[in-house]
């Protein structure tokens, strides 16, 4: 997972690319936009209404962003960490689809998020995927799911429902929630797939009558 996600921001000197996802300096410059007459302007009259156009340069790939009245405009997502690696495929195509529109509708990005989980849920509690995210969860914590996933996950699923159904919660008005959701289906698959994995392939590689004995240890047990 990068660990080093900055958001980009109109004339930061330093953030994530959108496009290489490396931390990197960028280089920014802009030119003037005449809205009255709908063109690039060289000189300004009293009656015309002016905004900045500004292109911005990672140092690192050459990608360049583009950014209008002070707001990102191409590429959509560089305020949101991208998914990590390892996420199941059609999981990580809804979350990328969720990134796409979190500067437009980050009510409509929670709500992807929302879906994304219940099936990472359903998937961790070996059901089916049109269950009940509620119950998967559930199902989860009666496994031993640790109290800090736990809550990720029921902060997603509640986030979600707020923003389908109207609720307490205006997201619209609060993008930065909508951003913290994406990090947490991340750490949520870094805990639960990531990390597992990664003990069991280092397990397997002990010697195997070690591997037994440990077996027999644990039968003494039960």
């Amino acid at each position: 997972m990068n660990n080093k996600f900055v958001i980009a921001e109109l004339e930061k000197e330093g953030f994530t690319c959108p496009n290489c996802t490396a931390y990197s300096n960028h280089d920014w410059t802009f030119c003037s936009v005449n809205e009255t007459e709908g063109r690039f302007c060289h000189k300004i009259y009293n009656s015309d209404v002016v905004e900045n156009l500004y292109l911005c340069k990672c140092q690192h790939c050459g990608y360049i962003s583009f950014w209008y009245k002070n707001k990102l405009i191409w590429p959509l997502a560089s305020s949101v960490e991208a998914p990590i690696e390892e996420m199941d495929k059609d999981i990580k195509e809804l979350y990328n689809e969720a990134r796409d529109i979190i500067e437009s509708s980050p009510k409509g990005s929670c709500a992807i998020l929302r879906l994304a989980l219940q099936k990472l849920c359903n998937r961790l509690a070996d059901q089916e995927e049109n269950k009940k995210i509620d119950g998967a969860i559930k199902k989860l914590v009666e496994k031993g799911l640790p109290t800090t996933i736990q809550k990720a996950m029921d902060t997603i699923r509640i986030v979600g429902d707020e923003a389908v159904h109207p609720g307490e919660i205006n997201i619209n008005d609060n993008k930065d929630l909508a951003i913290a959701m994406f990090r947490l289906l991340n750490m949520i698959v870094e805990k639960m797939i990531v990390e597992p994995k990664q003990i069991d392939d280092l397990y397997n590689l002990m010697p195997k009558n070690k591997l037994e004995g440990i077996g027999n240890r644990d039968k003494k047990k039960k």
